[in-house]
């Protein structure tokens, strides 16, 4: 479970950062973080929020 402002984050730190968590995971792991609601309408959010449910990770 991860809680890193992940809204806060440039898009090169996201990506660096959900490159080395999902070099960590197992293939049957699943990576789970929350947000503030708040914050789901900044660009930020969104940006990283995208490629996650993109690649089926929204179950």
């Amino acid at each position: 479970m991860s809680s890193l402002p992940w809204a806060s984050f440039g898009p090169a730190l996201q990506r660096r950062l959900t490159d080395a968590v999902t070099a960590t995971l197992s293939p049957d792991s699943v990576f789970a973080t929350f947000a503030y609601l708040h914050a789901q309408h900044l660009p930020q959010a969104q940006r990283f929020r995208a490629p996650c449910w993109a690649n089926g990770s929204r179950r």
